[in-house]
């Protein structure tokens, strides 16, 4: 199968999954905040982000594993794959046996960390262990996704997605129809639909790739320092997009109440679904940028970068703008018992950055590639931190409140992108740095 058609079928395949997955996020957050509260509806979100701290971690062994991975498998060096792939499994069952004990009592004294209303202890506690399993259970198995990343055939790891959505939607369904509406509910479906997807994944990479195989003889601690010394600064960049994006949630918890902590809860799901969906386009073009860059083949890059980022502005441009003029019309409908107009103002400003960075997305994969990520991530890790201080500063000085929460990010966000990563990405592949400005 050609890349053009693997790539229409990756595409194809990766937009609807996108589009059921975030249908049900649109229908289930006003089901919640009718039902269990705006407070409780926000004690989903804040579990969510808690482990996108804890993924920290684990990031620094998994971002990278599939890209060496499926170089070797392009240079033909089978062992070589093999020792990365068994030094990755054998690296997360380091993560899992670090972890497991400061998590557990992290969540035995939750209410001591965070503000929680006596009514819903125990309901956050069982949804906070719930989302954890969930963690370990995504992460302390091999990297089975690699057969599909080192085929190009992403279409197969979106349709195991949807399958998972499905199933996580029908489960949660019927629960809410059997017994009273709980957060617990979701964090139950959700575990029980990511064992599924585990083993659709586990079958995908036997039929693609059987020749890899976890093994102990093929576990080399200098394969997974060279995965971890290149993915470290991945996590240096999830921390970096936590103090950007993630912790907006917490900071509202701490300094602003509960109530704010649900309404930016509430305003954070349309930027970070289209940041989500840029994501996942973006994501679609890795594997030939991979391929591409092990065959040294630097103009061919560009050239993929400069179609992946037309798409991208295609695919991401038309729903945003329909989103900024007929936002309030939107929280009215989806939002009845709140108030649109703050909603719309806080999403728009929210979102703001992207408006500048659809286009660019794909150079994001670029310091991957080419595994020049040091760079980019103490550029973005200064950036999460000037957001943090600044954001605290005017929270502390000033009565902007929401307002300041989602417009700081935004605003750095663009300086960030539009100093250093579109005039680097060029520079780092050995064109001008103007060259991707057009984007």
């Amino acid at each position: 199968m050609s890349n053009n058609k693997n790539l229409s079928i990756n595409l194809i395949t990766s937009v609807f999954t996108f589009i059921v997955t975030i249908l049900f996020s649109f229908f289930l957050s006003p089901y919640l905040v009718k039902h269990v509260g705006v407070e409780a509806n926000g004690f989903v979100t804040l579990a969510n982000n808690a482990i996108q701290i804890i993924s920290i971690i684990s990031i620094a062994i998994n971002s990278m594993s599939s890209r060496f991975i499926t170089i070797e498998l392009v240079s033909g060096n089978l062992k070589k794959a093999n020792e990365y792939y068994s030094s990755t499994f054998f690296g997360n069952v380091l993560v899992f046996l670090i972890t497991v004990i400061p998590v557990t009592l992290i969540i035995i004294f939750l209410e001591k960390f965070i503000q929680v209303s006596p009514s819903l202890v125990s309901s956050v506690k069982i949804l906070f262990t719930l989302c954890f399993l969930n963690y370990y259970l995504n992460t302390c198995t091999p990297n089975f996704q690699v057969a599909i990343f080192s085929q190009n055939k992403l279409y197969l790891q979106s349709i195991g997605t949807l399958a998972q959505n499905i199933l996580k939607i029908s489960l949660i369904c019927l629960m809410f129809g059997l017994l009273p509406v709980d957060i617990v509910t979701i964090g139950i479906a959700t575990l029980v639909a990511t064992l599924f997807y585990q083993i659709f994944l586990f079958v995908a990479k036997e039929r693609l790739l059987s020749s890899l195989k976890v093994s102990v003889k093929w576990i080399k601690w200098r394969r997974l320092w060279e995965i971890v010394s290149s993915g470290f600064w991945n996590s240096i960049n999830q921390i970096s997009l936590l103090m950007l994006q993630e912790l907006d949630v917490l900071i509202a918890n701490v300094l602003l109440g509960v109530t704010d902590m649900g309404i930016i809860a509430i305003v954070k799901i349309v930027p970070i679904t289209m940041s989500s969906l840029a994501a996942t386009l973006s994501n679609l073009f890795m594997p030939t940028l991979t391929i591409t860059f092990a065959k040294n083949d630097l103009k061919g890059m560009k050239k993929e970068l400069f179609k992946a980022g037309k798409l991208m502005l295609l695919f991401l441009t038309i729903p945003y703008a329909g989103f900024i003029c007929f936002g309030n019309a939107f929280f009215k409908l989806w939002m009845p018992e709140l108030d649109a107009n703050q909603l719309v103002m806080l999403s728009v400003i929210s979102s703001l950055s992207l408006f500048f960075t659809f286009g660019i997305q794909p150079l994001y994969q670029v310091f991957g590639v080419i595994n020049r990520l040091k760079e980019n991530s103490l550029v973005i890790f200064a950036s999460g931190i000037l957001t943090l201080l600044v954001e605290i500063i005017l929270l502390k000085t000033t009565n902007l409140g929401l307002i300041a929460i989602c417009g700081v990010s935004s605003v750095i966000s663009i300086l960030k992108n539009m100093l250093f990563v579109v005039p680097f990405g060029g520079k780092y592949l050995g064109f001008k740095k103007r060259t991707f400005f057009p984007l």
